[in-house]
């Protein structure tokens, strides 16, 4: 795809006035822009080629010197560390948060020529021009079904960052799931560089939310766009995936998408929402809100932190354990319910029995009872005898979950009246999404992700069961409607406008759009 006149007039140069902080080397009277220039006459015939094909950046030769302890970069002033410092001494707005390679010049020379025969890659890389905004994705479909964010987001993207200077691309972030464990420059907003961020191993996406907007009027915006993700940089990662924290805290797509709209004033077309992907979000806001939390961002934080180590590294016992000794303490509704160590214990034990499939003894045995009267054919009798029969044997699945319902219940030692405050704020809250909960929870249990219990697996059955109901009962008249939202289900036909996903920039420029591979 072409670039346009106003996209080739968003273009910055590192060295270009406003975009470098052109400064002298000590007292030797000699400025950056000479020595780069020096520099450049003694590249090898490859690395002009790569630098006149905009794989290496402009800076690239006076990195290089420096890197080669060459005058002026001599003894203490030279080496690899020293050429990194360099590199971030033309992006001072980083002010300390860089990504751990940043200004690499060794990492640019291996990436540029790794790449340079992948023309999509070149071509993705090289087309970015400053307020574009790259989103990250899986390539393979079976790796977005088990992605933590595509699974939750219900989208083909995972990260999305911000280019405030080209050609090649640096990038700002909000850097936190995605992030390598080991990477010490992680949890919070960074500048970053494309040889960190672009491989063959992942999927691509480059939109430009001004492309339709005349040069100067993009121009304006994208500045707007960039001073807003700067003023940033450093602040932490937004675990809470709340879009209501105000400027605390970010996660990768709510920076771009805040830069855009909050920042710039921007008036078009940045996300495009959509309730499939929103209604897993929707569903947790739906529960957490419903529990009273102490302090919402920061419970949300916790869970969706402890949610992400736990797509990587499932265990129901660590599961059980941070439900009772981190969720119940930290909302109001549960800690009233649920006091001390005593009440905690209680409330362990009923885990347990649900776990051990004891729980709902009642609803499967009633269950098992349907399911083999169904096989049987006794449903098929004639004169209406076979469907007051699939009634009867229905309703008994329904009281029975009932009774199991109601003996859990009893078996926490709470009251009677903290019990209905925790049924009307708690159960009713869960039980209405849990449909949307139980398709992440079986959606990671068939990739393999997790392996569940047999009790959990009885849950999940009866979520089906109830989820089916429901669409049975919305077709009743009158008093349908009314019914089925007392019934579980999803978060669905609902849009959060608290949560921007990166799948919801994938639209933010219809008239320009690079995909790779």
């Amino acid at each position: 795809m072409g670039l346009s006149q106003s996209a080739s007039a968003q273009s910055t140069s590192p060295f270009a006035v406003g975009q470098i902080r052109i400064a002298n080397v000590g007292n030797s009277g000699y400025d950056y822009s000479q020595i780069n220039a020096s520099a450049a006459l003694e590249l090898t015939d490859e690395e002009k080629e790569l630098l006149r094909l905009q794989l290496l950046p402009v800076y690239y030769p006076i990195l290089k010197r420096c890197l080669e302890s060459k005058e002026p970069f001599v003894g203490k002033s030279g080496g690899l560390n020293a050429a990194k410092n360099l590199c971030k001494s033309f992006y001072p707005n980083g002010n300390g948060h860089y990504s751990r390679d940043f200004g690499n010049p060794v990492r640019m020379l291996d990436w540029a020529k790794r790449y340079r025969n992948d023309k999509k890659m070149c071509e993705i890389v090289t087309s970015s021009r400053r307020g574009d905004v790259y989103l990250v994705g899986p390539q393979k479909q079976k790796d977005i079904d088990t992605n933590f964010i595509c699974l939750m987001t219900k989208g083909p993207y995972y990260h999305a960052s911000m280019v405030i200077d080209s050609v090649p691309p640096i990038i700002i972030e909000a850097v936190g799931i995605t992030a390598n464990r080991s990477d010490t420059t992680s949890d919070k907003v960074r500048m970053s560089t494309w040889y960190e961020e672009f491989g063959s191993w992942a999927a691509y996406r480059l939109v430009r939310p001004t492309h339709s907007l005349p040069a100067a009027s993009a121009s304006a915006i994208i500045e707007k766009a960039v001073a807003y993700a700067e003023a940033q940089l450093g602040k932490p990662y937004d675990y809470a995936f709340s879009n209501s924290d105000g400027d605390k805290a970010f996660y990768c797509s709510e920076l771009v998408s805040k830069a855009y709209t909050i920042g710039a004033g921007f008036q078009g077309k940045i996300t495009e929402k959509n309730p499939e992907r929103d209604k897993i979000l929707v569903a947790f806001h739906s529960v957490i809100d419903g529990l009273e939390p102490k302090n919402k961002y920061e419970l949300s934080d916790k869970v969706m932190q402890f949610a992400i180590d736990y797509s990587h590294y499932p265990d129901v016992e660590k599961l059980q354990k941070f439900i009772i000794d981190e969720f119940v303490p930290g909302c109001k509704v549960l800690e009233k319910a649920f006091p001390d160590k005593k009440a905690r214990s209680q409330l362990n034990t009923v885990f347990n029995k649900i776990k051990s499939n004891e729980g709902f003894a009642g609803f499967a045995a009633a269950n098992k009872s349907y399911e083999e009267a169904k096989k049987a054919g006794k449903f098929n009798a004639g004169w209406g005898i076979g469907k007051l029969r699939e009634l009867k044997s229905k309703a008994a699945i329904g009281i029975a979950l009932l009774k199991d319902i109601d003996k859990l219940g009893k078996e926490t030692g709470a009251s009677r009246k903290d019990l209905m405050v925790v049924l009307t704020k708690v159960f009713i809250p869960v039980y209405q999404n849990l449909g949307t909960f139980g398709e992440v929870l079986g959606g990671m249990n068939k990739n393999a992700m997790v392996s569940l219990p047999e009790g959990v697996k009885t849950v999940l059955k009866i979520v089906d069961w109830g989820v089916n109901k429901r669409e049975e009962v919305k077709k009743w008249p009158v008093i349908g409607s009314t019914l089925a939202r007392l019934m579980p289900g999803n978060g669905d036909g609902k849009v959060s406008n608290d949560i921007t996903s990166p799948s919801d920039l994938a639209q933010a420029s219809p008239g320009f759009t690079l995909n790779y591979p």
